[in-house]
């Protein structure tokens, strides 16, 4: 059995930037400090909780290979678009895809996410505003 593969991505509101983190801790009720990689450089910055923003990687990658995080937005082979969310539902804990086109409307493994590596990442809820309106 292999381990898994846990990774977080961090997007940095008043920055508008995404950070590929390599490490975080929270440093008190209102801190964050990350760790990331920048030019080569391994970087530890701290930052107020309410400007950062986690995405977990999913341990799927689209199908031209690009890593799939929490908060992508993707479109299957058929056309339907859809952002990925974390969910926690009765005995159920993972990944899901809430459509874009049916506001509110979950769209089920079997239909939209039951091929992850048929999906491609098309952009994200924090730099596309336009498309993950829900």
């Amino acid at each position: 059995m292999s381990m898994r593969e846990i990774k977080f991505r961090a997007w940095i509101k008043s920055l508008k930037k995404y950070f590929y983190i390599v490490g975080f801790c929270f440093e008190d009720k209102t801190g964050i400090r990350l760790w990331y990689f920048q030019k080569g450089i391994l970087v530890n910055q701290s930052f107020a909780q309410d400007d950062v923003i986690l995405e977990q990687y999913i341990e799927r990658k689209d199908l031209n290979g690009k890593e799939i995080y929490v908060g992508d937005i993707i479109k299957n082979r058929i056309g339907e678009i859809g952002i990925v969310i974390f969910l926690s539902w009765k005995a159920f804990i993972g990944f899901e895809v809430k459509c874009t086109e049916q506001k509110g409307h979950y769209c089920g493994f079997s239909r939209m996410t039951g091929l992850w590596n048929d999906m491609e990442v098309i952009g994200n809820i924090n730099e596309d505003k336009e498309r993950s309106c829900l």
